[in-house]
């Protein structure tokens, strides 16, 4: 009777572990054809996520060439559909408004207060969602 429930646990275990393996991760590279590959991310800021970007290069190159990436070239640009200084300011705003709220929402003295301070945190954090990102960041990279 325990050697039945032995190999189901052992078996369960052995299990866990595979599906806890990471897979290679690379779901925003674009291969080419003539070796210049990219990453396109899309970003909230404009600095781009180089870190993030390159980790995909990297497995994206591993996996499908056995080779390391080296970086061609790397661009950040604005593809909002409102003005970039009214979204970065919109941005800025929903965050603030997060900070704040929150703040004020755990330290307020009065109930009325502490939940206004939370409904603002609420309100930006609804408004930093529905907020699409603005920016396209692309890596450039070959394998070799």
């Amino acid at each position: 009777m325990i050697r039945p429930a032995l190999a189901v646990v052992l078996a369960a275990a052995a299990l866990a572990g595979c599906a806890t393996t990471p897979a290679p991760y690379y779901p925003d590279v674009r291969p080419s054809a003539d070796g210049a590959h990219r990453t396109i991310l899309s970003m909230d800021r404009k600095a781009g996520d180089f870190q993030g970007a390159f980790r995909q290069a990297r497995d994206f190159c591993g996996d499908v060439h056995a080779k390391r990436p080296v970086v061609v070239s790397e661009v950040s640009r604005y593809v909002g559909t409102m003005d970039e200084s009214t979204y970065n300011a919109m941005r800025t705003a929903t965050q603030v408004a997060m900070g704040v709220g929150g703040a004020v929402g755990v330290f307020a003295n009065k109930e009325r207060a502490s939940d206004a301070g939370f409904g603002t945190a609420v309100a930006g954090g609804i408004g930093h969602q529905i907020m699409s990102p603005g920016y396209e960041y692309t890596l450039s990279f070959r394998c070799e």
